[in-house]
């Protein structure tokens, strides 16, 4: 309760990682044994909760346009490439990290090794829109993730859809809702996506759709007050 959380991981055990992201920003792993404190700070430039992963032993989070890893108790800047706007980070199962920046080339995705290189994957990301100018503060790129099929994807509220690239740069829509609803967040199991989707008009959801690999989809769970 009371626990502002963005973010989600889970490891090969089923231990859920996740982390409070106002005041006292805190990590916490749950498990079948219980909830264990991982990080606890009130100062979010010694540790973000409200952007943040975690992947073996370490946790790494966004703060002062910067990526920073917390590991054995000791912090350290990840590496020197500037974030302008980060929103959201993403650790895949080589260690691989993927950070957003959504003021910068339209829109981007920045891979980084854990050696400090850093290499732009993809970029032009947020769609403009012919009816109003960018909201800077809404325009974003939200859920960060890999696929069953090693592409990448995105969350890209704009264009109010899922957005799946490669390393090449090129991307596609994968996905895109109808009647008012925008992806925030998504995740894979054994081929098919779950999509985490809000409703515009603020009275519905939120709610998680399933796409199948054939990309048939269905609402699996909405939330009704």
């Amino acid at each position: 309760s009371d626990f502002h959380a963005h973010n989600m991981a889970i490891d090969d055990e089923g231990n859920i990682y996740t982390a409070h992201g106002e005041g006292d920003h805190t990590m916490v792993r749950i498990s079948k044994n219980g909830i264990d404190t991982l990080h606890r700070s009130w100062d979010h430039r010694d540790f973000f909760g409200g952007n943040c992963t975690y992947s073996k032993g370490a946790i790494y989070f966004s703060a002062s346009h910067h990526i920073w890893q917390i590991k054995d108790g000791k912090k350290r800047k990840f590496n020197d490439h500037y974030l302008e706007w980060n929103q959201s980070i993403y650790a895949d199962p080589d260690e691989m990290i993927y950070a957003t920046d959504k003021a910068t080339n339209g829109g981007s995705i920045i891979k980084m090794d854990q050696e400090g290189n850093c290499k732009v994957i993809a970029s032009n990301l947020i769609t403009k829109l012919d009816h109003r100018p960018v909201d800077k503060h809404n325009d974003v790129l939200l859920g960060i993730t890999k696929g069953c099929d090693n592409f990448m994807y995105v969350a890209e509220t704009a264009g109010r859809r899922i957005a799946k690239f490669n390393e090449d740069g090129s991307h596609e829509t994968f996905y895109r809702p109808d009647d008012g609803w925008t992806p925030v967040g998504l995740d894979f199991f054994s081929g098919d996506a779950y999509v985490l989707e809000y409703h515009i008009d603020g009275n519905k959801g939120p709610r998680i759709t399933r796409i199948k690999e054939d990309l048939k989809s269905e609402v699996i769970f909405e939330y009704e007050d």
